[in-house]
């Protein structure tokens, strides 16, 4: 009886602290050249992610694209997601990793079965 409770009590140390990771990336982020501020939201269980503003007018019309979809959380890192190229409407598989103190997101994506990638890191803003 006693192993069944201490049991219990860890599975829900561990599932409060995956819920705590994954309230960390939700929020504003800067792209790595500070073209765009991305919002970062949770659907369901997946994770999403939107333009909110662009720093060049050009560029206007992609405010409101979602460009991060459907990214499942695991522990700090974020998979099997698509990430969006917004200049030139392309996509690629997705990976997203969070720094462990929450300030900085690796978003890394691949396209071509592994051959070609690119990773950016953002930044958390307000």
């Amino acid at each position: 009886m006693f192993k069944k409770i201490i049991y219990s009590i860890l599975l829900i140390l561990l599932n409060i602290s995956a819920s705590f990771a994954q309230d960390k990336i939700i929020g504003f982020w800067n792209t790595e050249n500070n073209e765009a501020k991305v919002q970062i939201y949770q659907s369901g269980n997946l994770i999403y992610g939107k333009i909110v503003s662009v720093s060049n007018t050009k560029n206007s019309s992609k405010v409101g694209l979602v460009i991060l979809k459907s990214f499942t959380p695991n522990g700090n890192e974020y998979l099997n997601g698509t990430i969006i190229e917004p200049r030139h409407n392309h996509s690629a598989d997705g990976k997203l990793t969070l720094s462990k103190d929450g300030l900085t997101l690796k978003v890394k994506g691949t396209t071509f079965l592994g051959l070609i990638s690119k990773t950016e890191n953002w930044t958390k803003t307000n």
